[in-house]
């Protein structure tokens, strides 16, 4: 399980995962409408776009992709991801979960 660091307080933000499978790109957006967070994600030839951030549960299903993100709050675990801040606070933190650590995972 790898925490997926460095993310900030900026409303459209683009990182670049390196991992063992692969480059990731993860792009995580704020809605201030809605008061909530997407991400599309983009692995070799596939992207997916749109994935509401919500804690506590894999945030991706998609067979092609060996791996998940979850989100988990460090407090407040009722509270989904709705501020701007949540992740530059560390309320909020990303990890992503790769092969069997997907299936073994307890959220």
């Amino acid at each position: 399980m790898y925490k997926i660091e460095n993310l900030s307080s900026d409303p459209i933000q683009t990182h670049t995962l390196l991992t063992d499978i692969d480059d990731i790109e993860l792009t995580l957006t704020f809605h201030p409408s809605i008061s909530a967070w997407n991400m599309d994600i983009t692995y070799r030839n596939i992207t997916i776009h749109g994935v509401a951030v919500s804690l506590n549960v894999p945030l991706i299903h998609d067979s092609r992709l060996p791996f998940t993100i979850v989100a988990i709050a460090r407090d407040n675990p009722d509270i989904e991801p709705s501020l701007l801040d949540d992740f530059a606070s560390g309320r909020v933190a990303l990890y992503l979960l790769v092969g069997e650590e997907e299936k073994e995972a307890v959220y």
